[in-house]
């Protein structure tokens, strides 16, 4: 079972507002899936009965569905800090998102095939569309770490010297998307952890969405152009970028 599995009905409701119901639903859920698989395994290799098999067959599958349904949600509130998009309506996601060019990043086609770098002022709303992006790719089945750059950054600090590589960095190297959220906020001694971790991820041809306060050029100057160079480009494709700045929204 993978670590972004709930392993118990318990685990899966902690992550809930409504604890109880989300608790009932799922335990409810593997049960019938568990004696589902039963019944097919006996009407399968004991009675030899493949019209049985077929029609449970028919009754297992939407349970599946919805189980993974259930853990795809369970690993969205288990991995952003915005849970509330989720179930956030249009309304309350224009009230969280002040720069209309940001909501339409979140919203794009093809916004889980570029990297994404969203910029603007304390509470234009870069990590709501962040969330909103992490929603529809953890929704839709794919799999991506959530960072906040001044975490990241001070990982290597809290490490055993010694011992490997901290767990944080490895999985921010390696994860299919990763999402940093406020760069600029780590420490000045540690944004060499930060330009590790971006240099192999642009090696490795990872996608990146990222979100800041400072602009692309206080980026070029802080970290260098080929560092705020990586944040846009990936696999030969220029990703999405918004500089939602008062009087340069771009």
């Amino acid at each position: 079972m993978s670590d972004d599995e709930p392993r118990t009905a318990d685990e899966m409701a902690e992550l809930f507002d409504d604890k109880p119901r989300k608790r009932s639903e799922y335990a409810e859920l593997l049960e019938e899936i568990r004696l589902l698989k039963n019944e097919r395994e006996r009407e399968k290799y004991v009675r030899g009965d493949e019209e049985a098999v077929r029609r449970i067959d028919e009754q297992l599958r939407p349970k599946l569905r919805r189980r993974e349904e259930l853990h795809r949600l369970f690993r969205f509130r288990k991995t952003v800090p915005m849970r509330w998009v989720h179930d956030a309506s249009p309304d309350d996601i224009r009230a969280a998102i002040s720069a209309e060019q940001l909501i339409k990043v979140a919203q794009a086609d093809d916004f889980h095939r570029r990297n994404a770098l969203l910029l603007g002022p304390t509470k234009v709303g870069k990590s709501t569309a962040l969330a909103l992006m992490a929603r529809r790719y953890i929704l839709g089945g794919g799999d991506l770490v959530w960072c906040y750059s001044r975490t990241l950054g001070g990982a290597e600090r809290r490490h055993p010297l010694g011992q490997d590589e901290p767990e944080e960095i490895t999985k921010a190297k390696a994860a299919r998307v990763l999402v940093l959220d406020d760069l600029g906020q780590e420490e000045h001694r540690d944004q060499g952890t930060i330009l590790d971790v971006i240099h192999a991820r642009y090696e490795a041809q990872l996608f990146t969405w990222t979100s800041s306060g400072l602009t692309y050029q206080q980026i070029g100057d802080r970290y260098g152009e080929h560092f705020a160079r990586r944040l846009v480009e990936c696999r030969g494709t220029a990703g999405r970028m918004v500089e939602a700045f008062p009087g340069r929204l771009h």
